[in-house]
């Protein structure tokens, strides 16, 4: 199995706490049943796109966050994707956890807007603060209309 042509496994993706959302092992630390992020909070940033682009976006992106060594996760496969946006959690294809510094924050939109842009993507849906009982919109970010931002307290919660 692959997931959107990237590997499974220690060295590639596997299901962890969620079996909606495929995180990308080599920066995650497994403790017993407690799995740890390089930072314990700050931004996250979502990728929405639509789904009939969700494929095609997820095979260009994710190796360049691979490349960017970022604590990640993405939905798999679309259908639940579709599904998901039918709810609250409408628009969270790619999940990204760059920390609490505005650097590695604007690191990433410098990288991944310009790759989005030229993908050419047809945006998702706008995603909705979790924190919030999903009663707030999370802030666009970028030119290519596809990445949108909370910052948070814990990625835990």
């Amino acid at each position: 199995m692959q997931v959107y042509g990237q590997p499974i496994g220690p060295e590639g993706y596997d299901v962890l706490e969620d079996p909606t959302f495929i995180c990308w092992m080599p920066v995650l630390k497994v403790i017993g049943e407690f799995v740890r992020h390089p930072f314990e909070r700050g931004y996250k940033v979502h990728v929405s796109v639509d789904p009939g682009d969700a494929e095609r976006v997820a095979q260009h992106l994710l190796p360049a966050v691979q490349r960017l060594r970022l604590d990640h996760k993405v939905v798999h496969p679309v259908s639940t994707y579709v599904r998901m946006n039918g709810g609250e959690q409408k628009g969270k294809f790619v999940t990204l956890y760059p920390g609490p510094v505005l650097e590695g924050f604007t690191t990433l939109v410098g990288a991944l807007d310009p790759l989005l842009l030229e993908i050419n993507a047809k945006p998702g849906p706008q995603p909705m603060e979790r924190l919030s009982g999903h009663a707030i919109p999370e802030k666009a970010v970028g030119k290519s209309g596809l990445l949108y931002y909370v910052t948070v307290a814990s990625y835990r919660d």
